[in-house]
């Protein structure tokens, strides 16, 4: 619980800077939909491939920016 009130707030930076949305809800309807997932009375949403592929290429121009900014800084 304490390791994601301290992770919680950079997830919800993380999402807006995607726009994906942060979804916040109760701790034992997540537990609820993640059993009904692995015994397989229910699959987890389709995540659009054109989608994925977008966020991936924004994840890692975010992160050459990153290498970068590191490297300009060892120089």
């Amino acid at each position: 619980m304490l390791a994601y009130q301290k992770a919680a707030p950079q997830v919800r930076e993380i999402c807006d800077r995607h726009g994906v949305p942060y979804v916040k809800e109760n701790v034992f309807w997540r537990v609820h939909k993640t059993c009904e997932i692995m015994v397989g009375t229910t699959s987890m949403r389709w995540f659009p491939e054109k989608a994925e592929a977008h966020y991936l290429e924004l994840d890692k121009e975010i992160e050459e920016e990153k290498r970068a900014a590191r490297k300009s800084k060892l120089l």
